[in-house]
């Protein structure tokens, strides 16, 4: 299991520390997971850590199998899983802020807190509980200071709650502040061609924002 996760976040975990060799598609995939603030000496991060960034994150690595990462995806997959970081910052680092407003709000307005550990599958916990370590060794104090939350994403017929590869979008509040992700998840599908100037956009939106077109959809990302 240790091998796998290390496979999994051995590059640099922030977006502005990517390197020159990963791939292109999960450069964009976490540019879109990762959202942060700075105000004043307050830093927070939300990473939202959808079933498909195992996956992603795993192409072509000789060091996994498909079996595997199907099995660590069954673990999660009942989950959305969130990294978080909230703290004060210093020249000697992080001082973690205590966390006591957290919650999702989904397009429906629906709200989900986050689930007790009595309520999370024992495998799903022991994953991250085997994964902490690896990013304390990679990112130092900041990987001491982030905090893993699950919240539920299967609703009664078995349907995510949030899927990343759909239209919608949800709302992370963390501390009175808000985390906006709009899906789907730009990085997982096709870009969109301006009718106008035949240019290429996001994926996920519906009209270009220049020439107020309705954009037209490609075989290509």
């Amino acid at each position: 299991m240790k091998k796998i996760l290390l496979t999994l976040f051995s590059s640099f975990i922030f977006v502005n520390g990517f390197s020159q060799t990963q791939k292109p598609e999960l450069v964009d995939l976490i540019k879109e997971l990762q959202i942060s603030k700075l105000e004043n000496h307050n830093f927070q991060m939300a990473w939202w850590i959808p079933t498909i960034y195992w996956e992603v994150s795993t192409q072509n690595s000789p060091s996994t199998t498909p079996e595997q990462i199907n099995t660590i995806k069954e673990i999660v997959d009942d989950y959305s899983i969130f990294a978080i970081i909230d703290g004060t910052t210093s020249f000697v680092g992080i001082e973690s802020n205590n966390i006591e407003n957290l919650f999702i709000t989904t397009i429906n307005k629906s709200i989900y807190k986050p689930l007790t550990n009595e309520e999370i599958n024992p495998k799903t916990l022991t994953l991250i509980n085997v994964l902490k370590p690896i990013i304390e060794s990679m990112i130092g104090d900041t990987g001491k200071s982030m905090k893993f939350y699950f919240f539920k994403n299967k609703d009664e017929n078995n349907n995510k709650i949030i899927d990343e590869t759909k239209q919608g979008e949800f709302t992370l509040t963390l501390n009175n502040q808000d985390f906006k992700w709009k899906l789907p998840l730009s990085s997982l599908v096709p870009k969109k061609e301006c009718p106008v100037d035949k240019e290429l956009l996001s994926g996920n939106w519906i009209y270009c924002p220049w020439h107020g077109k309705k954009l037209k959809q490609t075989s290509n990302k």
